[in-house]
């Protein structure tokens, strides 16, 4: 018998093999109902994936290369936000981990196929924020941290809180992280969470609020009710959520007499239930919940159907420009050499019908509304308002992405 694996031989030797000679950080099994058990959630430990990460010498390069303006005027990191300047634990502890969570859908199956969300997995991931944002989008500097059966976030069983105690395992290791824990070089770590991130759905639903975006209280950002946001085009202070208004609004909820008298309150605040993040002591639940840039702007947002909207104008404006004219410019467009992979498809005169839209991916349409004033602005006049309201447009997009 040959002795080359065998140190690798069976699935605990395996394990234990990877864990002395990678450093890998095994997956933890969580029975989360009982009548879920068989499928269960598959969780990686907390802690340890920051302790290795915070410890990795790379790691260290990386954040000491990172410097930050001194201008107070140029946004170039989280440390000069207001939120920054609220939170206990960076103010005590300039240098702690600044933790990103990101949660996220994923179909495993057909996501057309009869089978469609039956096998749908629910993942978290985590990554540090301490990094230079040319690094952050590095897949060895991000990892998963939880992954769950998409049925179980959704359960209603026992009052509707399954995805709570899901949250519950991840936020009960990140107060550890708060209170500091001793690394094996004697230092000790604190960290802190700073923003959990996903599409505007996934965050609805972490944050206890209401998911549908029709409801009376929308947003998650202020109190704005779905008839005032039609008119609204100025940010109201007055309207602006706060991390007490918003715990006053649970509590009221919660010691609500009557289910009618619930169901009443919570639409009016447009909120369901305490999220488990509230019990972190740094964590702010009215600006911790990131904005979902990607769908507001792009995906089906503004910038998408603005950019349909000023073809539309130009093309009907402009007698000399055609959509012919529009596409082969487009096409033999001077594109970088990174640009290139996200050159837009072809603009279809169905596309610009009443019920149409543009097909075109989330990089494309980007690049789309980029190179579009060096198509088609040599046939614009200068006094055109269409045209000055896309251009502003774009300018505010370009900084919101920055």
């Amino acid at each position: 018998k040959s002795e080359l694996f065998a140190e690798v031989d069976t699935k605990s030797k395996r394990k234990s093999y990877f864990k002395k000679k990678f450093d890998a950080v095994h997956p933890k099994h969580i029975p989360v109902q009982a009548e879920f058990v068989s499928k269960g959630s598959g969780e990686k430990k907390k802690i340890e994936i920051v302790e290795k990460t915070a410890h990795h010498p790379e790691y260290n390069k990386l954040c000491s290369d990172y410097v930050i303006e001194d201008d107070e005027e140029v946004i170039d990191s989280y440390l000069k936000s207001e939120c920054a300047k609220r939170n206990q634990i960076l103010q005590a502890h300039p240098d702690a981990c600044r933790i990103v969570l990101y949660y996220d859908d994923a179909e495993v199956c057909d996501p057309i196929g009869s089978a469609s969300g039956r096998h749908k997995l629910g993942m978290f991931y985590i990554f540090l924020e301490n990094v230079g944002p040319c690094h952050r989008q590095r897949l060895e500097l991000i990892s998963l941290l939880l992954v769950v059966d998409s049925a179980l976030l959704k359960c209603e069983t026992g009052g509707g809180l399954g995805i709570d105690l899901i949250l519950e395992e991840i936020v009960d290791d990140l107060k550890k992280l708060e209170n500091g824990v001793t690394l094996q070089n004697g230092k000790i770590l604190y960290a802190t969470v700073i923003a959990c991130i996903g599409d505007n759905l996934g965050c609805h639903t972490v944050a206890g609020l209401k998911e549908g975006f029709t409801a009376h209280r929308p947003c998650r950002f202020c109190m704005v009710t779905e008839v005032q946001r039609m008119a609204l085009v100025r940010e109201d202070p007055k309207l602006l959520r706060t991390d007490e208004e918003w715990l006053d609004q649970v509590r009221q909820i919660q010691k609500a007499r009557t289910k009618k008298e619930k169901e009443a309150l919570m639409k009016e605040y447009g909120i369901k239930r305490l999220t488990p993040f509230s019990g972190l002591s740094s964590f702010s639940v009215s600006c911790g919940f990131a904005p979902d840039i990607l769908h507001d702007i792009i995906e089906n947002g503004v910038l998408s159907i603005e950019l349909r909207l000023i073809l539309i104008h130009v093309l009907k404006k402009y007698d000399d420009l055609s959509l012919f004219m529009i596409n082969e410019r487009i096409k033999y467009f001077d594109y970088g050499h990174a640009e290139k992979l996200d050159k837009p498809g072809e603009i279809k005169k169905e596309h610009l019908e009443e019920d149409g839209h543009l097909r075109q991916t989330a990089s494309q349409m980007w690049q789309l509304a980029t190179i579009l004033p060096f198509v088609v602005a040599s046939f614009v006049s200068l006094d055109d308002e269409h045209w000055d309201n896309f251009m502003l447009l774009l300018e505010i997009s370009r900084m919101v992405f920055s």
